[in-house]
């Protein structure tokens, strides 16, 4: 099975990620628009609770800039209605080497911000589980 190279060195992942870090650039404004479409105009449900699984999650720079786009995406959109913000959840998985201790590490930067998600970080792949989540639970 392929996999990263794992931990902060000159020849891991997190330094050796730049294209990858580019297509994620392209990407961002895809899942902002698919936010706004998910919570539609002012006429649809604010729920309390979200949730997102990024289930090819890398590590480094990149492990967190997708789900941040849209914790970001989700804050913007319900205090432009002014609503309160959803707590959101976040599950994160992977091949079972990726370097999830170097993702934690990361996590800082996305608790520092205004929304504190809970961040969960589960390897399905490993244990063979096929449905990540309840049907249904996912937007």
């Amino acid at each position: 099975m392929v996999h990263m190279n794992q931990g902060q060195g000159e020849t891991s992942y997190a330094h050796n990620s730049s294209i990858q870090s580019a297509q994620q650039n392209r990407m961002k404004p895809l899942i902002e628009a698919d936010i706004i479409d998910l919570c539609g105009s002012r006429s649809t449900l604010f729920p309390e609770k979200m949730l997102i699984a990024d289930l090819g999650c890398s590590s480094g720079p990149n492990a967190l800039a997708l789900v941040s786009t849209a914790v970001k995406a989700i804050i913007n959109h319900w205090l432009q209605f002014q609503q309160p913000p959803p707590e959101v959840c976040v599950l994160l998985n992977d091949l079972p080497d990726n370097d999830f201790n170097t993702v934690v590490k990361s996590l800082v930067m996305l608790r520092q911000s205004n929304n504190k998600p809970v961040v969960v970080s589960c390897d399905w792949c490993r244990t063979g589980r096929t449905g990540v989540v309840l049907r249904e639970a996912l937007h």
